[in-house]
């Protein structure tokens, strides 16, 4: 039954916490205004968050997925999720094939299967094929990949931090490897295509 007492609740979206004094959401480094539904600030890490400053993360409300069973295609997945180390870059490409994103020796961009047991797989090959087209087309793919390892560098020296022996070379290695695959996209899409 309601006994009509009130209950003061700050909490709201994942993060965020109720200024009664602005009727804003503080989310650490700025405020969140619900009712348009944007931040009333910039983002502070600027354009390497998207083209939208003021934007909150994609719909809460419509965007769920309770089991973990959706992904989206070409999307890198984030750095935080610890499995960078071992995968690198990594994303979806059709037919839900993992593929890893990788320098190669030309100064430019290649993909690998992010998982081994599945190489040589038919369904592996054509994602290949599919991700080398996309990456030539889709200068919003290149720049979630350039967005993506910004992050993925320092996950990796954070977890080298932690390690030591070979899992402490492997992201070191991996660092050096997200470093090499920025500079890459960011020559090709300085000269607008393949090198």
């Amino acid at each position: 039954s309601n006994s009509g007492a009130y209950f003061h609740q700050p909490l709201r979206l994942p993060g965020q916490y109720f200024d009664d004094e602005t009727g804003l959401h503080y989310n650490l480094f700025r405020y969140y205004a619900p009712e348009c539904g944007r931040f009333v600030s910039q983002d502070p890490i600027g354009l390497r968050g998207g083209i939208n400053l003021y934007q909150y993360a994609p719909n809460p409300i419509r965007w769920i997925d309770p089991l973990g069973l959706d992904y989206t295609t070409w999307q890198i997945h984030s750095p935080g999720y610890g499995d960078v180390v071992q995968k690198g870059l990594h994303f979806y490409a059709p037919g839900g094939v993992e593929l890893s994103v990788r320098p190669d020796n030309k100064g430019g961009i290649t993909f690998t299967n992010a998982i081994p047991n599945e190489a040589g797989s038919p369904k592996v090959t054509k994602a290949i094929a599919l991700a080398k087209e996309h990456f030539e087309k889709d200068v919003r793919f290149r720049n979630d990949i350039l967005n993506k390892e910004n992050e993925a560098v320092q996950s990796v020296l954070d977890h080298a931090k932690r390690e030591t022996g070979s899992l402490r070379d492997l992201a070191n290695g991996r660092s050096r490897e997200f470093r090499d695959i920025a500079r890459n996209v960011e020559r090709h899409n300085t000269r607008g295509g393949c090198v």
